[in-house]
């Protein structure tokens, strides 16, 4: 044991020296490297389970697509994801913005838009630009168009035909939908 000691004494300057040069060298890399900065902006997709901090944060940092809840289970979180870093999505910017998505970890239905760069303004500009651009777009995926639409309206027309049916037929009086959404409101 005092063997390695006199080594360490022996060796002392060199030991010291070599120490000073190396935290010299780290120092000066450190301040060598660029400013990053990285901002995070969230979609929820399921606005009843939201764990998210609320210390004064306000829109567009939390957007929220409030339909997931009532999807069929094709439509998860992990679907979203993948259809947020499609190609057709990205399509969306003239110039695709530096992002990083993921599910957050503790909240599956939350989706992290994480945006780097060496200017904080931009960072969060492109953090919050995409997720915009991705809540309208998961927002489309949602809303059906078209033939879907028409297909949809007809089937709700005739539900509601079968509803005021159903409430003449039982004598539950007059079925008139805006009559009971008004009530609700």
């Amino acid at each position: 044991m005092l063997n390695y000691f006199d080594i360490l004494l022996k060796h002392a300057r060199v030991i010291v020296a070599l120490t000073f040069i190396a935290a010299l060298a780290a120092a000066l890399f450190s301040f060598a490297q660029p400013a990053t900065y990285e901002a995070t902006a969230l979609i929820a997709l399921a606005p009843a389970t939201l764990s998210v901090p609320t210390s004064n944060q306000a829109a567009p940092y939390y957007l929220t697509i409030d339909a997931a809840r009532q999807l069929p289970p094709q439509f998860t979180p992990a679907y979203f994801l993948a259809q947020l870093k499609s190609a057709e999505f990205f399509s969306v910017f003239s110039t695709p913005p530096s992002v990083s998505l993921n599910s957050n970890a503790s909240d599956r239905s939350l989706i992290e838009i994480s945006a780097r760069g060496g200017d904080a303004r931009g960072a969060a500009d492109a953090a919050n630009r995409y997720a915009e651009e991705g809540a309208l777009y998961l927002l489309k995926l949602l809303i059906p168009s078209g033939d879907q639409a028409d297909t949809a309206l007809k089937k709700l027309q005739a539900a509601e035909q079968t509803l005021a049916k159903f409430s003449t037929d039982n004598g539950l009086g007059e079925y008139d939908l805006a009559k009971l959404r008004g009530n609700v409101s």
